[in-house]
């Protein structure tokens, strides 16, 4: 290897050794947790009590509401909440939203999910929509906190501490213990972590922005400030070439990983795994894999440009998929089981990390907020209403005259979530490296963004 292509390895994973990226991984872990005890570990909770699959993935819908998101962040990115706004518009609801959200998981102590539904679902809602309000904010601190060379390593960063949040936290501390302290009070503790997201905004300060984004000229018409608030960020996007596009493949990205995503744990419950061998291999064995593959998502998006890393990590994540059908097939079966985690994981940090430094490569700073929360919405709308539908499509399967049983059932929705995958791929292959943001860095780039 030529000392250029050494140094330039050297660079791609040196930027992960600074204060900006652990500040950027722990408020991915703030934004993980709350997400993976409404998705991923609720599933569990609710079979152990009995719930059928169909209603595991309609109250799954509750999830939806990170779809929408983007339709309160302009008011996000303009306003301030009363009393915080010394903190600045970032932090300010930063702080606030992580407070509610130890607040609202203080409301399911004594909920029964059988007998009532309803006040469980209520709270899930509540917890949803304030949890999707934080990732705004996130999202848009992080993309203001760094640099544009800094977003791949960011991206792997923040996703790295989400998964953190959502699977060591949210995910294997909470199975361990509900059986203890059982579920609602298992939940609480892990969401108090979330009181130490204000004390990490405080050592790491406001993003620093251009200043006319920041002013707020009230001697202008209302429709204008209206227009500025509402229109503007959406019409500046769409104006883009390729735009239509661009959101096309953000929507089908991720499909076919979505629609496994929530049955996942189901799925072992029905092969006859216990909730500790769950935790020991998806949520221990699992999470190393994904934190790796998150790692090596960033690097690569970093040295060969975001175009080649999407492609690569779709297709890897199509091919995983078949991995569970291997294990519906052969049963309880541990070496498969570890065999189908870690190369699931690895390649679902993989693409997500690249997808994240994608998305964020897209937002303009005047609209930071709004911009990323409509293309992380799509790709939440895809992926919650794909993952709601997913025990219902291994219900229909069980059913039909096509497989014999739960087992091929099980096998049959994991090929077909491969299939899912190729829309997707086709979309990204058509894009190429039409945008400026997916072309592989030059060397004159490179030295351009060290200076």
């Amino acid at each position: 290897m030529s000392a250029a292509k050494l140094n330039a390895w050297l660079d791609a994973v040196g930027v992960y050794f600074t204060r900006r990226m652990a500040v950027v991984f722990l408020l991915g872990v703030c934004s993980g947790l709350p997400n993976g005890l409404i998705t991923g570990t609720l599933g569990v909770w609710l079979r152990e009590h009995g719930l059928s699959r169909t209603d595991i993935g309609v109250v799954g819908l509750v999830g939806l509401v990170y779809a929408v998101n983007f339709l309160w962040a302009p008011f996000l990115d303009r306003l301030r909440p009363f009393g915080l706004g010394w903190l600045g518009r970032r932090r300010a609801w930063i702080v606030l939203f992580q407070i509610a959200l130890v607040l609202a998981l203080a409301q399911l102590l004594g909920i029964d999910p059988l007998a009532n539904l309803r006040g469980l679902v209520l709270v899930i809602a509540a917890i949803a929509v304030l949890s999707a309000s934080q990732d705004i904010v996130i999202d848009a601190y992080r993309v203001e906190y760094l640099r544009q060379d800094e977003y791949a390593a960011g991206s792997a960063m923040a996703t790295m501490g989400w998964m953190t949040g959502a699977t060591v936290l949210a995910g294997f501390t909470v199975l361990h213990l509900s059986g203890p302290l059982g579920w609602p009070l298992a939940y609480l503790a892990v969401g108090g972590v979330l009181l130490a997201g204000p004390l990490v905004l405080a050592l790491a300060g406001e993003p620093k922005v251009p200043a006319e984004v920041l002013r707020h000229d009230t001697s202008r018409p209302w429709r204008t400030r209206l227009h500025d608030t509402l229109v503007a960020p959406f019409s500046e996007f769409l104006r883009r070439p390729h735009a239509w596009l661009v959101l096309a493949f953000v929507l089908l990205f991720k499909l076919g990983e979505a629609m496994i995503g929530r049955m996942t744990g189901v799925f072992y419950i029905d092969t006859g795994f216990t909730p500790a061998e769950i935790a020991n291999y998806s949520k221990a064995l699992g999470t190393g894999a994904m934190l790796l593959g998150g790692a090596i998502g960033g690097v690569i998006a970093k040295r060969f440009g975001l175009y080649r890393a999407l492609l690569g990590s779709a297709i890897a994540m199509a091919a995983t998929n078949l991995l569970y059908a291997w294990l519906a097939l052969a049963g309880k079966d541990f070496d498969i089981l570890a065999l189908a985690i870690v190369a699931d994981n690895l390649t679902t940090g993989l693409s997500l990390s690249i997808f994240v430094a994608f998305v964020s490569s897209l937002c303009n700073v005047a609209f930071t907020a709004t911009q990323y929360a409509l293309l992380a919405s799509l790709a939440n709308f895809a992926m919650r209403g794909a993952a709601s539908l997913g025990g219902l499509t291994v219900d229909w399967l069980e059913k039909s005259r096509w497989v014999a049983g739960t087992a091929e059932a099980w096998a049959a929705f994991f090929v077909f979530t491969a299939l899912l995958a190729l829309p997707g791929i086709f979309l990204l292959v058509l894009l190429g490296n039409r945008l400026p943001v997916m072309r592989p860095p030059s060397a004159a780039a490179a030295r351009a963004a060290q200076a």
